[in-house]
């Protein structure tokens, strides 16, 4: 069994500079980070990710609010999603449907709590440009919604670098991508390197 520990918001408020606007970022990202090696999609390269989602682009959150509750074969089998309205202002890879993308993230929380999960991440709502690597759902009644590709598929400036806050940390401490990203800083550089052209 494979055991991933995972840093705690006020190690994340840190590596965001510790200020408040940062401890309210860090507590918005911390509920979605990924562990334990539970990443639907892994790939070699942040380039390789690029090509393989079906959108890659630029903009910011707007919004977060309840989407839907998904129920499986168990009345008490049921996943609840929130969702993020992403403000597109750049497509860097494929083709979005308008300038407004649902992206969907699972909200891991009981039932009764799930109000008061998504009014605090409407509060603390990031501000600021990210890049995301999108996946479109293709489920019954998904028409029109995304998710991340992956942990690493959302990328934020961070201290004046390029962060992926969701990012699975490796055993080793190092974050996926950094020798690929060891030259890059901003939001516009990873734009570059990943844009194909």
């Amino acid at each position: 069994m494979a055991l991933t520990l995972l840093p705690s918001i006020a190690v994340l408020a840190i590596a965001y500079g510790g200020g408040n606007e940062d401890i309210s970022q860090a507590a918005f990202w911390e509920p979605f980070r990924a562990g334990g090696g539970l990443e639907a999609e892994g790939y070699a390269t942040l380039s390789d990710m690029a090509e393989s989602a079906d959108l890659v682009a630029r903009g910011r959150f707007v919004a977060f609010e309840d989407s839907r509750e998904v129920t499986g074969d168990v009345r008490q089998d049921v996943v609840t999603y929130g969702a993020t309205t992403f403000v597109l202002d750049e497509v860097i890879r494929g083709r979005a449907g308008g300038d407004r993308l649902v992206v969907e993230f699972i909200i891991n929380e009981r039932p009764d709590r799930v109000a008061e999960f998504i009014a605090t991440q409407a509060a603390n709502l990031p501000e600021g440009e990210i890049i995301v690597f999108l996946r479109a759902k293709r489920g019954r009644g998904e028409s029109g919604l995304y998710r991340l590709v992956n942990s690493v598929g959302l990328w934020t400036t961070v201290n004046d670098r390029v962060q992926a806050p969701l990012a699975e940390i490796l055993s080793d401490g190092i974050l996926p991508y950094a020798d690929e990203l060891a030259s890059i800083q901003q939001l516009d550089e990873l734009a570059a390197h990943v844009s194909g052209g």
